[in-house]
């Protein structure tokens, strides 16, 4: 299991749940954003991974700081 699939399957445990309106949001949003880049391809270019990275990292810390 890829990096990326761990990520969707905790996004979604964490949106399932939580009680939190705010985590859901946030968690629901980090589900959307990968399951658009795994579950067509699951391939990504060097710039565009790096670029989901980032963003999913971002969503990581907002998380952790609920």
């Amino acid at each position: 299991m890829s990096m990326l699939q761990i990520w969707l399957v905790q996004a979604l445990f964490i949106f399932l749940t939580t009680g939190s309106m705010e985590l859901k949001n946030t968690s629901g949003l980090m589900f959307q954003t990968l399951q658009r880049v795994i579950l067509p391809s699951g391939h990504l270019t060097h710039l565009q991974g790096t670029i989901l990275i980032q963003k999913i990292k971002c969503i990581l810390m907002a998380i952790s700081l609920m």
